[in-house]
Parts: C-alpha cells; sequence; structure tokens
C-alpha cells in the first residue's frame, strides 16, 4: 500500500468505525425529532430490518408515522442487543434511538 493511501486511511478510519454502530437495517431516522442526540425512528426508518427485531408504538407519531423501538432478538449464531435510552419512555419502555441495536455472531 502507498504510504500516501496508508495516511488517508489513517485518517478516514475513525469516521469509517464510527458509522459502523448504525445498524445495517436502519441508516435513517427522524431529522426532527432526536432521543440523546440520535435520530428517533420510524415505521419507514425499518422496513430492511427483520420484522422481529423491531416493535411498533403506534401510540406515538413522528413526521407522521409511527415510532418503532427495536427490542434484542437472537436468530441462528447472531444475537442482538438494544441499547435504549433511559431518560425516554414510551408505553413504560425505553425507547431506542438510530444506533441502538447492537447484533454480534458467536
Amino acid at each position: 500500500m502507498k504510504r500516501s493511501t496508508a495516511v488517508l486511511f489513517a485518517l478516514l478510519y475513525p469516521c469509517l468505525a464510527f458509522g459502523q454502530d448504525l445498524p445495517g437495517c436502519a441508516t435513517t431516522g427522524s431529522k426532527t425529532v432526536m432521543i440523546g442526540g440520535k435520530p428517533a425512528l420510524r415505521l419507514s426508518d425499518v422496513v430492511m430490518c427483520p420484522p422481529d427485531t423491531y416493535e411498533i408504538i403506534s401510540s406515538i407519531m413522528i413526521d407522521g408515522q409511527p415510532m418503532v423501538r427495536f427490542k434484542p432478538v437472537h436468530f441462528g449464531k447472531t444475537r442482538c442487543a438494544v441499547m435504549g435510552e433511559n431518560t425516554v419512555m414510551a408505553e413504560g419502555e425505553a425507547v431506542t434511538p438510530q444506533g441502538s441495536l447492537h447484533c454480534s455472531t458467536n
């Protein structure tokens, strides 16, 4: 690898690593509602997510769409944990903004 390419990669790597926090299936969120500094999730933000990974909160509308909360799941060798925002509650449970779902494979 050329030195200039290596330096460029080293400079960009922190930005690339930050982007990995977003679940691959929910890369967008509300631009008008933030939860803990992160975009709130709406139904249209999770259309590419497996249905078992989220719950629709129809009592709360964001930008004209129902709010969505991720839930912990496990399928096959993949386990997904949820890091909710404990300062914001919806229907008695912590909400999960964009970037709250963290999956790993055993």
